[in-house]
């Protein structure tokens, strides 16, 4: 179990504007040293586009599933590969503003289902995010917090109850997402943060932004490590 925190999260979107110019920049406009050469599926998002459109196989699925279906909720964009693009930018950008005012949350023990009020919360520099107490929680934990490039791995849809069959049990109308984080990740002990939101549009925003994030945070990983 983290420290603090059983992690399991409900997560209902109430977050105000915060530093939106640099939140943009960081999550649209990532470092260009960070990749050795541009792929032609985005000029901004190329290798982390890449890399979840091959987690996807087909055309059809993966990143532009996402895109897809995240687009639905803002206006419904062309399908077209400039639309996706579009999609995703627009997709990462919402999430961000967002999560770095703070996200309201739910965090639910995986094990004995028991809820708890949180606020998500990502840094500035879209580096790190934070379980917060919820204001007037009568139980605080105090904070923690992880890096995105702690994360080692994104689940969500049937593989969420495959893993933790007891999240069936608990009477619920949403959609959970699972991160896993690599062992000997600070704070996390060995447990799994999942998130659960009602909305299955937030869902795929939340998941589409989490995914994008971890892949940039793996690049520069990797870079700094050459």
């Amino acid at each position: 179990m983290f420290s603090g925190f059983p992690f399991c999260c409900c997560a209902t979107n109430t977050a105000t504007k915060k530093d939106e110019e640099l939140v943009q920049s960081r999550a649209l406009n990532p470092p260009a040293e960070q990749y050795e050469e541009p792929s032609p599926v985005s000029d901004r998002y190329s290798p982390q586009v890449a890399e979840l459109q091959a987690e996807g196989g087909s055309p059809s699925t993966g990143v532009r599933h996402e895109a897809t279906a995240a687009g639905a909720a803002t206006g419904g964009v062309e399908e077209t590969g400039l639309g996706e693009k579009e999609r995703i930018q627009r997709t990462v950008k919402e999430v961000a503003k967002e999560a770095v005012s703070g996200i309201s949350m739910e965090v639910v023990d995986h094990e004995k289902c028991t809820r708890e009020d949180v606020t998500f919360v990502v840094d500035k520099r879209l580096k790190t995010f934070t379980i917060k107490d919820a204001p007037n929680s009568p139980d605080p934990k105090g904070p923690v917090t992880l890096e995105f490039t702690q994360l080692s791995e994104i689940v969500r849809g049937p593989q969420v109850f495959h893993r933790y069959p007891l999240l069936s049990e608990i009477e619920h109308e949403g959609f959970f997402i699972i991160l896993v984080m690599k062992e000997g990740a600070p704070n996390s002990r060995g447990s799994p943060l999942i998130l659960f939101t009602p909305s299955k549009e937030l869902a795929q925003k939340v998941y589409l932004f989490l995914k994008i994030i971890k892949l940039s945070g793996d690049a520069r990983a990797r870079s700094s490590a050459v």
